[in-house]
């Protein structure tokens, strides 16, 4: 039985740089493309926590990606779904004003495709230890608070 793959959600308007980055992810990611920040919103309304991570470019046609981010920020799915951003755009305080609304990390275009892969898997191993960890957390804290309300009964 194969193991299913986690989805990633590639939102660049250029489409060679969306063949580049499926064509180096698709062996360990189910790849979802959007070319645009408007069609990047539709897809992650469509899949939403099913996204393990998105690739997400920020000089883009209708909606930026700064844009997209704000989205992600209003409705908490920043906090649940890591967001790389890989742009070329790298005017003074576009990273931190990145880093500031959230992102978990900052590659800039031109990119190596396989330091790429390498940071998306770092992240994405990253996100999913935290998932965990907060999993074994909230069990725990639900195990002593019904422990203690057995001693109080």
């Amino acid at each position: 039985m194969t193991e299913e793959k986690s989805k990633l959600l590639i939102i660049d308007d250029e489409e060679v740089n969306r063949e580049l980055l499926r064509e180096f992810l698709s062996k360990d990611y189910d790849v979802i493309m959007a070319m645009d920040g408007q069609d990047g919103l539709k897809k992650i309304q469509e899949y939403g926590l099913e996204l393990s991570i998105i690739l997400l470019d920020v000089m883009m046609p209708n909606l930026d990606g700064f844009g997209v981010l704000q989205f992600l920020n209003d409705y908490g799915f920043i906090n649940e779904v890591p967001v790389i951003l890989i742009t070329a755009d790298n005017s003074n305080g576009r990273e931190e004003q990145a880093f500031d609304m959230g992102v978990s990390d900052f590659i800039t275009k031109p990119f190596n495709p396989s330091v790429v892969v390498k940071r998306v898997h770092n992240i994405d191993d990253l996100f999913k230890r935290t998932k965990e960890l907060r999993m074994i957390v909230e069990e725990q804290n639900t195990m002593i608070y019904e422990q203690s309300e057995e001693l109080m009964s």
